[in-house]
Protein backbone atom coordinates (compact mmCIF):
# COMPACT_ATOMS: atom_id res chain seq x y z
CA UNK A 1 0.00 0.00 0.00
CA UNK A 2 1.36 3.44 -0.91
CA UNK A 3 0.80 6.41 1.37
CA UNK A 4 2.11 9.92 0.80
CA UNK A 5 3.10 12.53 3.33
CA UNK A 6 3.62 16.08 2.09
CA UNK A 7 6.20 18.40 3.60
CA UNK A 8 6.73 22.03 2.62
CA UNK A 9 10.10 23.19 1.47
CA UNK A 10 12.07 21.06 -0.90
CA UNK A 11 10.75 17.53 -0.47
CA UNK A 12 7.73 15.34 -0.84
CA UNK A 13 8.12 12.01 0.90
CA UNK A 14 6.59 8.76 -0.28
CA UNK A 15 6.04 5.92 2.10
CA UNK A 16 6.41 2.64 0.24
CA UNK A 17 4.68 0.45 2.78
CA UNK A 18 2.06 0.59 5.49
CA UNK A 19 3.53 0.48 8.95
CA UNK A 20 1.33 -0.55 11.84
CA UNK A 21 2.83 1.70 14.55
CA UNK A 22 0.43 0.25 17.10
CA UNK A 23 -2.70 1.13 15.11
CA UNK A 24 -5.03 -1.39 13.49
CA UNK A 25 -3.51 -1.99 10.04
CA UNK A 26 -6.58 -0.66 8.22
CA UNK A 27 -6.28 2.59 10.17
CA UNK A 28 -2.50 3.05 9.95
CA UNK A 29 -1.92 6.29 8.08
CA UNK A 30 1.18 8.44 7.96
CA UNK A 31 -0.69 11.58 8.93
CA UNK A 32 -2.38 10.06 11.99
CA UNK A 33 0.40 7.69 12.93
CA UNK A 34 2.16 8.03 16.26
CA UNK A 35 5.39 7.48 14.30
CA UNK A 36 6.11 11.16 13.79
CA UNK A 37 8.34 11.09 10.72
CA UNK A 38 7.93 7.56 9.38
CA UNK A 39 8.22 8.80 5.80
CA UNK A 40 11.78 9.94 6.44
CA UNK A 41 12.62 6.55 7.91
CA UNK A 42 11.21 4.19 5.27
CA UNK A 43 10.21 6.48 2.41
CA UNK A 44 11.88 7.56 -0.77
CA UNK A 45 12.53 11.29 -0.81
CA UNK A 46 11.77 12.97 -4.09
CA UNK A 47 12.50 16.63 -4.72
CA UNK A 48 10.06 18.92 -6.43
CA UNK A 49 9.95 22.52 -7.50
CA UNK A 50 7.07 24.92 -7.29
CA UNK A 51 6.04 24.03 -10.84
CA UNK A 52 6.51 20.27 -11.05
CA UNK A 53 7.79 17.14 -9.38
CA UNK A 54 10.60 15.17 -10.95
CA UNK A 55 9.21 11.71 -10.20
CA UNK A 56 6.64 9.71 -12.11
CA UNK A 57 3.83 8.98 -9.68
CA UNK A 58 1.53 7.27 -12.15
CA UNK A 59 2.50 5.73 -15.47
CA UNK A 60 -0.63 4.80 -17.41
CA UNK A 61 0.79 4.53 -20.94
CA UNK A 62 0.75 0.71 -21.15
CA UNK A 63 -2.79 0.52 -19.80
CA UNK A 64 -3.95 3.30 -22.13
CA UNK A 65 -2.60 1.28 -25.07
CA UNK A 66 -4.33 -1.90 -23.88
CA UNK A 67 -7.64 -0.07 -23.42
CA UNK A 68 -7.39 1.51 -26.86
CA UNK A 69 -6.66 -1.88 -28.47
CA UNK A 70 -9.56 -3.41 -26.53
CA UNK A 71 -11.94 -0.70 -27.78
CA UNK A 72 -10.59 -0.91 -31.36
CA UNK A 73 -11.05 -4.69 -31.51
CA UNK A 74 -14.73 -4.26 -30.61
CA UNK A 75 -15.36 -1.10 -32.66
CA UNK A 76 -16.18 0.75 -29.45
CA UNK A 77 -14.28 3.95 -30.31
CA UNK A 78 -17.56 5.36 -31.60
CA UNK A 79 -19.02 5.08 -28.08
CA UNK A 80 -15.99 6.38 -26.18
CA UNK A 81 -16.81 10.07 -26.21
CA UNK A 82 -15.79 12.02 -23.12
CA UNK A 83 -19.46 12.36 -22.14
CA UNK A 84 -20.13 8.64 -22.39
CA UNK A 85 -16.94 7.69 -20.57
CA UNK A 86 -17.65 10.19 -17.77
CA UNK A 87 -21.17 8.79 -17.42
CA UNK A 88 -19.84 5.21 -17.36
CA UNK A 89 -17.25 6.23 -14.76
CA UNK A 90 -20.00 7.72 -12.60
CA UNK A 91 -22.00 4.50 -12.89
CA UNK A 92 -19.03 2.43 -11.77
CA UNK A 93 -18.37 4.76 -8.83
CA UNK A 94 -22.04 4.26 -7.90
CA UNK A 95 -21.55 0.48 -7.96
CA UNK A 96 -18.52 0.86 -5.68
CA UNK A 97 -20.45 3.12 -3.29
CA UNK A 98 -23.28 0.58 -3.18
CA UNK A 99 -20.92 -1.91 -1.52
CA UNK A 100 -20.48 0.52 1.38
CA UNK A 101 -24.12 1.55 1.64
CA UNK A 102 -25.65 0.72 5.02
CA UNK A 103 -22.37 -0.53 6.49
CA UNK A 104 -20.98 0.94 9.68
CA UNK A 105 -17.70 2.84 9.67
CA UNK A 106 -15.94 -0.18 11.17
CA UNK A 107 -17.47 -2.57 8.60
CA UNK A 108 -16.38 -0.27 5.78
CA UNK A 109 -12.71 -0.78 6.74
CA UNK A 110 -13.09 -4.52 6.20
CA UNK A 111 -14.85 -4.76 2.82
CA UNK A 112 -11.65 -5.56 0.93
CA UNK A 113 -10.75 -8.34 3.39
CA UNK A 114 -14.18 -9.91 3.91
CA UNK A 115 -14.65 -12.91 1.60
CA UNK A 116 -18.24 -11.89 0.78
CA UNK A 117 -17.21 -8.47 -0.55
CA UNK A 118 -13.48 -8.56 -1.37
CA UNK A 119 -13.81 -9.72 -4.99
CA UNK A 120 -16.65 -7.27 -5.66
CA UNK A 121 -14.60 -4.36 -4.24
CA UNK A 122 -11.61 -5.33 -6.40
CA UNK A 123 -13.76 -5.52 -9.54
CA UNK A 124 -15.46 -2.18 -8.94
CA UNK A 125 -12.19 -0.42 -8.12
CA UNK A 126 -10.75 -1.85 -11.34
CA UNK A 127 -13.77 -0.63 -13.32
CA UNK A 128 -13.40 2.87 -11.85
CA UNK A 129 -9.67 2.93 -12.64
CA UNK A 130 -10.19 1.63 -16.19
CA UNK A 131 -12.85 4.21 -17.04
CA UNK A 132 -10.85 7.02 -15.42
CA UNK A 133 -7.72 6.15 -17.38
CA UNK A 134 -9.68 5.68 -20.61
CA UNK A 135 -11.37 9.06 -20.12
CA UNK A 136 -8.05 10.79 -19.48
CA UNK A 137 -6.58 9.09 -22.55
CA UNK A 138 -9.44 10.15 -24.83
CA UNK A 139 -9.17 13.71 -23.51
CA UNK A 140 -5.37 13.57 -23.88
CA UNK A 141 -4.90 14.48 -20.21
CA UNK A 142 -1.57 13.45 -18.71
CA UNK A 143 -2.77 11.98 -15.41
CA UNK A 144 0.71 11.99 -13.92
CA UNK A 145 1.12 15.73 -14.57
CA UNK A 146 -2.44 16.44 -13.41
CA UNK A 147 -1.85 14.51 -10.18
CA UNK A 148 1.48 16.23 -9.56
CA UNK A 149 -0.12 19.64 -10.10
CA UNK A 150 -3.03 18.79 -7.82
CA UNK A 151 -0.74 17.50 -5.06
CA UNK A 152 1.16 20.79 -5.14
CA UNK A 153 -2.08 22.79 -5.05
CA UNK A 154 -3.35 20.70 -2.13
CA UNK A 155 -0.03 20.99 -0.29
CA UNK A 156 -0.30 24.78 -0.43
CA UNK A 157 -4.02 24.84 0.32
CA UNK A 158 -3.84 22.36 3.21
CA UNK A 159 -0.56 22.83 5.09
CA UNK A 160 0.52 20.09 7.51
CA UNK A 161 -0.59 20.37 11.10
Amino acid sequence: MLHASLKFGSTIKYVKETVNCGLPLARARVRTSPCTDIAAIIGKVVTYSSTHMTHTLLDTKALEDVLEEFADARDWQQFHSPKNLAMALTGEVGELVEIFQWRTEEESWLVAQTPETAQHVRQELADVALYLIRLASVLKVDLNAAIQDKLLINAKKYPPL
